[in-house]
C-alpha cells in the first residue's frame, strides 16, 4: 500500500517531546519559501497527478487542523477517491467540523495523539493553570 504523508503547516505549538519540531523548522526555512502553510489550492495542485490507490495521511511534524484549508484538503483527498488517516491531538477540531467529517469523511483510521507520560507537551494549553503537590512532587494540570 503506497501512503503519502500529507503536512498542511509548518510549526507547531503542541511541543510534544518525541518530535523535531526545530530540525523541522531550521531546514525548512533554509530549503523552502517563507510560506509556511498550504492553501486549498496547492494541495489540489500537488495530488491532482497521485493516483487513488495512494492513501492520504494528514499527520507529520504538526497537529494538521491547525491549518486553515486542511478540513477542505481531507475532503478533497476523500472525495477525490482517496483512503484518508488523520493523526490529531484535537487542537483545531470544533463540533461543526466533526458534524462536517461525520458527513463527508469515512476515515481509514483517525489516531488521537495524547500527551506522552512526561506531560511535557503543551497540547490545548498555553501555560500550566494550576499545580498540585504529592508526595513531595509537584505536578501541572
Amino acid at each position: 500500500m503506497a501512503i503519502l504523508e500529507i503536512t498542511p503547516l509548518i510549526g507547531c505549538s503542541n511541543v510534544c517531546e518525541y518530535c523535531p519540531q526545530t530540525t523541522l523548522i531550521k531546514q525548512y526555512k533554509e530549503k523552502c519559501s517563507n510560506d509556511k502553510e498550504m492553501s486549498l489550492e496547492q494541495f489540489k495542485k500537488y495530488i491532482s497527478t497521485i493516483p487513488t490507490d495512494v492513501d492520504m495521511h494528514f499527520t507529520g511534524y504538526v497537529e494538521p487542523l491547525l491549518a486553515t484549508d486542511a478540513p477542505y484538503m481531507i475532503e478533497h483527498a476523500y472525495l477525490k477517491g482517496h483512503d484518508v488517516l488523520l493523526n490529531t491531538t484535537l487542537m483545531g477540531l470544533t463540533p461543526e467540523l466533526w458534524d462536517r467529517f461525520l458527513y463527508n469523511v469515512i476515515f481509514k483510521a483517525i489516531h488521537i495523539h495524547l500527551p506522552s507520560g512526561s506531560y511535557e507537551e503543551m497540547i490545548g494549553v498555553k501555560k500550566p493553570t494550576e499545580y498540585y503537590t504529592h508526595e513531595g512532587k509537584e505536578y501541572k494540570i
